[in-house]
């Protein structure tokens, strides 16, 4: 079995070496299109002896060597598949025929294309949104890739009017309400590409032009040229023109700012246009033209004023389709003369460094703005308010239109500025030019105070003030107070350490504060001893005093004296009665001492009185108050010292009487001051002198008359015044005590107490029972059995006498003798005397009456009515008024009674 196996195996191994005698790897290919020439398409095997050639499509491919190759590149657009037929040969005859297939794959190597590169269309301006333009818009492409598109254009906002149906549907709608007057062409670019993503590799893409014409739609009526808009309106401000009065104007009107216009609002129909007058025309002074809207007269205007037109103008196919405008005709005067500067050249100034706003003033009158004025003799004034001024060729400045000019620049350095001003009479546009030249000068310079302050160790801090400044103060450790004066000032101290004060002044110099150790001239005082003055070289007067004395001064030319006090010292200064010390300081001189008898100053120092102020080293001043410390200077009310400095000096100081310096100097201490209630220092700065306050216009001895005057007149004027109204007020009661005052018209009180007496005693010769047992027994009398006469006392019984006589004439009957006549009681030969009982107080303990003759003088009754002053006593204005209304017999008299205190005391004086 085994061996008919190995047999059959033998048998066909020459078949299968037959099989293997041509051959290919691949049968089935695919090739991409757009292949280069000579790409292989499969590798070929043949059997020695065996051959294999190309036998069909020979134009696309051949054979080299073991390769079948391309001969050109393939286009999947042209030809989707290829095949080959291959013959396997022998000896020249075909023993095998294989057939290679090729598929050819389609590359992206197209773009899109349109159909055309520009498309138009029409659309109306009323074509509502979402409506189509028209058909769809569609690239082809060769590849049959989807295409998307895109829509833009050049105007983005415009292209927003519009859009695509969608990315890959290229019908365009209406994206926006389409605006003729807004948009009236619309350009758009359609895009076409291949790929959805712009960055795909590889991408085509084509684009088409899309120009849209917006159609014009009649909804807009006409309106007026010139124009401003307002959205979807155009305003027109109206026209302006003149004419003269009395005379007619040939022709159209010229009107203001062109000539009566109006056109369709609809530009894109322009229907025809139709003018009219609708209003305004009174006396049909003006025409309109129809067609052209020219504006002529019919006849001259006889009225001066502003004649308003309203013009309309409507559509000729529609006439609901209108607008309206104004002519405003100013009918004025005939204008015969130009308006014409008053000065051909103009001079003006002005500072640098003026700012902004300021006027020129005049060069020839500073004090007033400069005012460039074009007169018109039209006018009654020559003032013309239709002429405008404009400046021409002067940057920096401007003009107003009253013809003032101000600077709108500000100038740094002074210079001389030159231009023209013109005058326009806006209605006739007549001008006139002049020149103007503007001097700008330098502006005022202003001090400027600096202050450096610097402090060196162990001194403490040195303050130096530059020109114009005041005094400055600097105390260093252990040190008193050091000034000096510089440029404009006047005193100087310098103090050492542990000395007083030292004072230096120069002349015509400021003020300058600096610390020095020991410096400038020094008093020194040694214990035990009073104060030596020493005077340096090229000085006055050199006073030198001795242990136990007074005061040595020290005078040198253009310094002060310097004044140190040691500690442990004391001064003890006592000037007696009858002399005292004067010190007048001359320009340029030192200090004088002089004394004279009959003045001064009584100084008295004591030690353990005063104030002490201390000075400590490094700080600033302490006041204290320690008993039994310190020196004490007092000068006595009616002395002082008086410095005085002449003008051209430093300062000024005058001590006035009844002022004193009381000081107090600590041992150890710099210089300690303290000045007692009452008393003070007087400082006077002659003219001059080194300070100087600011300078200013003040007041002349004119203005001050001037206003003393005016206030002298005002004051007469208040007093007339104040004198007018006492005299209404309280001229009756003034006159009334003066009336009083007088004793020689009425009477005094006493004259008729002392009547009313004496007739009673001449009535005692018969006197009556019943009236001595009713006389007041509260009555005294004096020595001579005569009654008081006392100022009290007889002004109430004048008042009682005078209330008793009204009491009975008005009413007899009350009388207590009237109801007995029968008695025989002779009225002749008896003065029957009655009471007057007060009702109102008779129940009161202590009641009194007062008694009197029936037959008094009627005089004495009569008394003044009482004045305001005297009124206040228990009685208003008003109560005396009522009594006044209350008494009806006394026309002008009205009686008041003084109140009377009923209790027993009130008589108790009589």
């Amino acid at each position: 079995m085994g061996s008919i196996l190995a047999l059959i195996i033998l048998l066909f191994i020459p078949i299968g070496c037959m099989a293997q005698e041509c051959r290919v790897d691949q049968d089935r290919v695919q090739i991409a299109e757009n292949n280069d020439p000579g790409y292989v398409v499969t590798t070929i095997h043949t059997d020695p002896d065996y051959t294999m050639i190309v036998f069909d499509n020979i134009e696309w491919f051949e054979i080299k060597g073991t390769e079948l190759l391309l001969k050109k590149s393939l286009d999947y657009e042209n030809q989707t598949t290829l095949d080959v037929a291959l013959h396997c040969r022998r000896n020249d005859a075909t023993v095998k025929i294989t057939r290679v297939y090729v598929t050819v794959l389609n590359v992206n190597d197209n773009p899109p294309m349109f159909q055309k590169s520009t498309y138009d269309f029409n659309v109306l301006e009323d074509t509502k949104v979402n409506t189509a333009i028209g058909e769809a818009i569609e690239a082809q492409d060769l590849d049959l890739d989807t295409i998307f598109y895109v829509l833009t254009g050049p105007d983005q906002a415009a292209a927003d009017h519009f859009r695509l149906t969608a990315i890959n549907n290229p019908v365009i709608l209406v994206n926006q309400p389409l605006d003729y007057d807004k948009y009236n062409y619309i350009q758009l670019i359609l895009t076409a590409r291949d790929t959805q993503s712009e960055t795909a590799t590889p991408s085509y893409t084509a684009t088409a032009t899309i120009n849209i014409k917006i159609l014009d739609v009649d909804n807009k009526p006409p309106q007026f040229l010139p124009c401003r808009n307002l959205g979807d309106i155009c305003l027109n401000d109206g026209y302006t023109t003149k004419v003269t009065r009395t005379e007619k104007v040939t022709g159209a009107l010229v009107l203001n700012p062109a000539p009566l216009y109006a056109i369709d609002g609809d530009t894109g129909i322009n229907a025809a246009i139709v003018y009219s007058i609708v209003n305004g025309n009174t006396g049909g002074i003006f025409d309109v033209e129809r067609v052209s809207g020219n504006i002529t007269m019919t006849k001259a205007a006889d009225t001066l004023g502003i004649v308003l037109l309203q013009i309309m103008a409507a559509q000729v196919d529609d006439g609901r389709k209108y607008a309206l405008t104004t002519v405003q005709i100013d009918v004025v005067e005939k204008n015969n003369n130009p308006p014409t500067f008053e000065k051909k050249n103009y001079l003006g100034t002005i500072q640098a460094q003026s700012a902004i706003g300021t006027f020129v003033t005049d060069s020839s009158s500073p004090n007033k703005p400069l005012r460039v004025f074009a007169a018109d003799e039209d006018f009654a004034d020559k003032l013309n308010p239709y002429i405008t001024y404009v400046i021409q060729g002067g940057p920096g400045f401007t003009v107003s239109r009253d013809g003032y000019i101000t600077n709108n620049a500000l100038f740094d350095s002074p210079a001389t500025i030159t231009f023209s001003v013109r005058a326009r009479d806006t209605t006739t546009g007549e001008e006139d030019f002049t020149d103007v030249e503007v001097e700008i000068t330098p502006s005022v310079p202003t001090t400027t105070v600096s202050t450096t302050t610097s402090t060196t160790p162990g001194q403490g801090t040195t303050t130096t003030t530059t020109s114009g400044s005041g005094t400055t103060t600097t105390t260093t450790p252990g040190t008193g107070t050091t000034t000096t004066t510089t440029p404009g000032t006047g005193t100087t101290t310098v103090a050492s350490p542990g000395t007083g004060t030292t004072t230096t002044t120069t002349l015509g110099t400021g003020t300058t504060t600096s610390t020095t150790l020991g410096t400038g001239t020094t008093t020194t005082t040694s214990p035990g001893t009073g104060i030596t003055t020493s005077t340096t070289h090229g000085t006055g007067t050199t006073s030198t005093i001795s242990p136990g004395t007074g005061t040595t001064t020290m005078t040198s030319h253009g310094t002060g004296s310097t004044t140190t006090t040691s500690p442990g010292t004391g001064i003890t200064t006592t000037t007696t009665s009858g002399t005292g010390t004067t010190t007048s300081t001359t320009s340029g001189t030192g200090t004088t001492t002089t004394t004279s008898p009959g003045t001064g100053t009584t100084t008295t120092t004591s030690p353990g009185t005063g104030t002490t102020t201390t000075m400590s080293p490094g700080t600033g001043t302490t006041t204290s108050t320690t008993p039994g410390t310190g020196t004490t200077t007092t000068r006595s009310p009616g002395t002082g010292t008086t410095t005085t400095i002449s003008p051209g000096t430093g300062t000024t100081t005058t001590t006035s009487p009844g002022t004193g310096t009381t000081t107090t100097t600590s041992p150890g201490t710099g210089t300690t001051t303290s000045t007692t209630s009452g008393t003070g220092t007087t400082t006077t700065r002659s003219p001059g002198t080194g300070e100087t306050g600011p300078g200013g216009d003040g007041y002349t001895a004119t203005d001050m008359a001037a206003l003393g005057a005016t206030l002298g007149v005002l004051l007469a004027l208040c007093l007339v015044g104040l004198g007018f109204l006492i005299h209404k007020q309280y001229g009756d009661q003034i006159r009334n005590r003066m009336s009083k005052s007088s004793g020689d018209d009425l009477g005094g009180s006493e004259d008729r107490t002392e009547q009313l007496i004496d007739d009673d005693d001449d009535a005692d010769d018969n006197p009556d029972p019943g009236l001595v047992e009713v006389m007041p027994a509260s009555i005294s009398y004096d020595v001579d059995n005569s009654i008081s006469k006392d100022p009290f006392v007889t002004d109430y019984l004048v008042l009682g006498a005078a209330a008793a006589n009204l009491f009975a004439n008005e009413n007899p009957s009350n009388s207590p003798h009237a109801e007995k006549p029968e008695e025989g009681f002779d009225p002749d030969d008896k003065k029957e005397v009655k009471s007057i009982l007060t009702k109102e107080f008779k129940d009161d303990p202590g009641y009194k009456s007062v008694w009197f003759r029936e037959d008094a003088s009627p005089e004495v009754v009569v008394i003044e009515g009482v004045e305001e002053g005297e009124a206040d006593d228990g009685e208003t204005e008003e109560g005396y008024n009522q009594e006044d209304d209350d008494d009806d017999d006394e026309d002008q008299l009205s009686p008041n009674f003084l109140e009377m205190n009923n209790d027993s005391n009130n008589f108790s004086q009589l």
